[in-house]
């Protein structure tokens, strides 16, 4: 699944978001971001309304510094923001059909704690 607003262009892939943003009046300089659904913890999406000619996709990810939040605006009439949704909740949470995850049993027998001494610590380092 791919849009285009303006230059730039956002892909919906099977395994990842790619956004390709042109930046400058010539078009020069382009910032190519990849984001997998696995760094993606949540997102939220807000259709167009009556005043609002565009419809709007925030994604909130596993990363820090400025792709902590990624804001995408979509035109209004030329992309369904639901089909986008019923894409990422099948990427990001999952869908019915997927099986159920399963946790192992945790380990609660004494165990035998390992003596940390300077000989040990002074190994390492040589």
């Amino acid at each position: 699944m791919a849009f285009k607003a303006g230059r730039d262009v956002t892909l919906f892939t099977n395994i990842r978001i790619m956004m390709i943003d042109v930046q400058g009046l010539v078009g020069r300089k382009i910032e190519y971001t990849s984001l997998p659904y696995t760094s993606v913890h949540a997102y939220s999406v807000e259709s167009a309304g009556v005043w609002d000619r565009d419809s709007e996709l925030n994604l909130y990810t596993r990363n820090r510094w400025h792709l902590a939040k990624i804001d995408m605006d979509f035109r209004s009439g030329k992309t369904d923001i639901m089909q986008i949704q019923m894409l990422l909740s099948g990427f990001v949470i999952g869908l019915q059909t997927d099986s159920k995850l399963e946790f192992a049993k945790k380990n609660y027998e004494p165990h035998e704690k390992k003596k940390i001494g300077m000989s040990s610590l002074s190994a390492g380092f040589w």
